[in-house]
């Protein structure tokens, strides 16, 4: 939900801009977006950083692809994204290495199954497939970079009426598969990318229901 108030507040400002632009001769709000369109990288970083129930590591990777590109609008910065990418990634091999909370992440392995409440899982240059059959299932989170994951929940129980999970995906894509019994609502940022929600329309009111955000940028997201 919080993140329909940002992405509603952004349009709303951009539309306000474009309106201000049409009727105040002199005020070019184009050129004001083509520099600062970045900032809105930023914002949804830090709104990540600060939701408890969001992926950090997605939020630090969000926050400082804007803080590049924003740098850059400004020249304050000189060189390209590209000569920085790849030691980029060499720094988040290393610190999925080093830091014990995101090795035991990959604890999910392929063709593996289990009854755990919720799905932790960031996938760097991997794969992952998992089978869930929690009889109280509350949701989770799950990155990709530059990897796959595909999410079986065909087996898995809502008992609390509702659950929450956020997908990501960078230079990757996630394929969720979720029982026909429950309603699924979904709300994402595409970022040369894009999500879709194949499962059929539920319209029983006490339908379980998984409430997905997404993020792709750079990859894709299904529901099926």
């Amino acid at each position: 939900m919080k993140n329909n108030y940002i992405i509603g507040i952004i349009l709303i400002l951009l539309g306000v801009g474009f309106l201000v632009q049409r009727f105040l001769p002199g005020f070019y709000f184009n050129n004001i977006i083509h520099t600062y369109w970045p900032l809105i990288l930023i914002i949804i970083g830090l709104v990540k950083l600060s939701d408890k129930n969001s992926s950090k590591i997605t939020g630090i990777i969000i926050l400082l692809i804007g803080a590049y590109f924003q740098s850059y609008n400004l020249n304050l910065i000189h060189f390209s994204f590209w000569d920085i990418f790849w030691p980029i990634i060499l720094l988040i091999i290393g610190f999925n290495l080093l830091i014990p909370k995101m090795r035991n992440s990959k604890k999910y392995q392929v063709g593996e199954e289990n009854s755990k409440s919720t799905i932790e899982s960031f996938c760097l240059f991997s794969g992952l497939h998992t089978l869930n059959q929690s009889s109280s299932f509350k949701g989770g989170n799950v990155t990709v970079l530059f990897g796959g994951a595909d999410i079986d929940l065909r087996g898995a129980n809502i008992s609390e009426g509702e659950a929450y999970l956020e997908l990501n995906a960078f230079f990757g894509g996630i394929d969720v598969f979720v029982p026909e019994n429950w309603r699924v609502e979904v709300s994402g940022l595409p970022i040369f990318g894009g999500w879709s929600n194949k499962t059929p329309i539920n319209s029983d009111p006490n339908a379980p229901i998984l409430n997905i955000t997404c993020l792709a940028a750079f990859g894709g997201i299904e529901i099926k």
